[in-house]
C-alpha cells in the first residue's frame, strides 16, 4: 500500500511527471528513453495510478499517463463551464 500523499507532494509528482513526458523525444527508442519512463512508473505508482508489476512498461506507462491527464483536463474544463453559466 503506497502512503497517503499532501497535495503538495503530489503537485510535485504530477509536475515532474509531466517534465518527463514531455521531454521524451518521439524518435526516441525505448531503450534510450529507458531511465525516463521508468522514473514515470515509479511517479504513478506513487501517485497510485498504476499498478507496480506494470511500472516498468513503457507502453503501459504512457497510456495510463495519458489517460490520467485528460482526466485532469476534463476536471479543469468541466469546473470552469460550470463557473462561466
Amino acid at each position: 500500500m503506497t502512503k497517503k500523499l499532501t497535495i503538495a507532494e503530489r503537485t510535485k509528482l504530477e509536475k515532474e511527471i509531466y517534465d518527463i513526458m514531455m521531454n521524451i523525444d518521439q524518435n526516441d527508442t525505448i531503450e534510450e528513453s529507458k531511465n525516463d519512463y521508468e522514473r514515470a512508473g515509479e511517479i504513478l505508482v506513487a501517485l497510485n495510478l498504476l499498478n507496480p508489476a506494470h511500472q516498468n512498461i513503457p507502453e503501459v506507462v504512457v497510456r495510463v499517463y495519458m489517460y490520467h491527464l485528460a482526466n485532469k483536463i476534463k476536471k479543469i474544463t468541466g469546473k470552469s463551464r460550470k463557473k462561466m453559466r
